[in-house]
């Protein structure tokens, strides 16, 4: 945040004065817009597994096992809030902020993350019901007002967290979308399938496979509808990761995030697609090779394509100062 003040008050003083109607109380500036790209926060690039160091990225994203955080019954808020400490620690003086997601199951059989005293692939159970909502009230407590934290994702269901395989039941997401409204008023909460699932509440959006040749009608199109309709994308944001590793990916968005950023072919779809749906950030799409000239010009273009630039066409202030 300091970075931010400081460029805004930098602002003005970099500014090239152009000639305005005079004011005799007032000093009138009209500041040339920046053309370049920047690495504002909230918006753009976003690491993945709560990396930092990216040339553009104020965001990181941290998938978070449920096991890690809590893995018996008797497990207090306080293991959740060392947890955070430690793997957010740095963040503020690097000017990051985190996107985490909890996940119980990543793929396979051997990759899964219930607490020792839960049952594996139980997403229904009285106990699982009572867990779950004690945990999103834990994350509320610790996260609603944690200012390292940008946004939340909803994962807890199915692989990856991405309400797939399997899918969370009616009832299930009622209970817990109404749950994580209650517990984080003042963050923005995103879905995998906001247009179908979880309804109950305003969520965002994570499109996991942004851009996808074989996903543009299946979920890009939801997503333009629902955002056509309810204007969700004023309300809240709407985000995810490119995916390089399933179906037709070479196709669009290309065959690796340098080619995604690089290849005009490939860079202007991503573009197009972030436009259309107004989309605020990405990742996997970050891990672009930053020595690829070519890759870095073009990320650059993309950076800018992200969220919103607002272009300031004047400013006054009073050049008198009062003893």
């Amino acid at each position: 945040m300091s970075r931010l003040l400081s460029l805004l008050f930098v602002l003005p003083l970099l500014a090239r004065a152009q000639p305005a109607e005079r004011s005799d109380a007032m000093c009138e500036v009209i500041p040339l817009p920046y053309d370049r790209a920047l690495r504002n926060p909230m918006k753009g690039f976003t690491t993945l597994n709560a990396r930092t160091g990216h040339e553009w990225a104020s965001l990181a994203h941290h998938y978070i096992r449920w096991n890690e955080i809590e893995n018996d019954d008797s497990d207090g808020i306080d293991k959740i809030r060392d947890f955070c400490d430690r793997k957010w620690e740095k963040f503020p003086d690097l000017n990051v902020k985190v996107i985490p997601r909890v996940y119980l199951h990543w793929s396979g059989d051997k990759r899964k993350y219930w607490p020792a005293d839960m049952k594996a692939d139980d997403y229904t159970s009285p106990q699982f019901r009572a867990r779950a909502l004690r945990l999103v009230q834990r994350l509320g407590t610790l996260w609603n007002n944690d200012s390292r934290v940008a946004f939340v994702e909803l994962g807890f269901f199915g692989k990856w967290g991405e309400h797939h395989s399997p899918a969370p039941t009616p009832e299930m997401q009622k209970l817990i979308a109404d749950a994580f409204a209650e517990a984080l008023p003042d963050k923005l909460v995103s879905v995998r399938h906001p247009w179908k699932e979880f309804t109950a509440q305003p969520f965002g959006a994570y499109w996991d496979s942004w851009a996808h040749y074989q996903q543009m009608w299946a979920h890009g199109k939801p997503i333009a509808e629902l955002n056509a309709t309810t204007k969700r994308w004023q309300q809240t944001y709407i985000g995810g990761e490119t995916a390089y590793d399933w179906g037709m990916w070479e196709t669009q968005p290309g065959k690796n995030a340098t080619d995604s950023v690089a290849l005009a072919r490939h860079r202007d779809f991503v573009i197009h697609s972030i436009r259309w749906l107004h989309c605020t950030q990405l990742r996997w799409i970050g891990n672009y090779d930053a020595k690829n000239p070519a890759a870095r010009a073009g990320a650059e273009e993309m950076q800018k394509a992200f969220g919103y630039r607002f272009v300031l066409e004047k400013a006054a202030f009073d050049p008198t100062v009062a003893p």
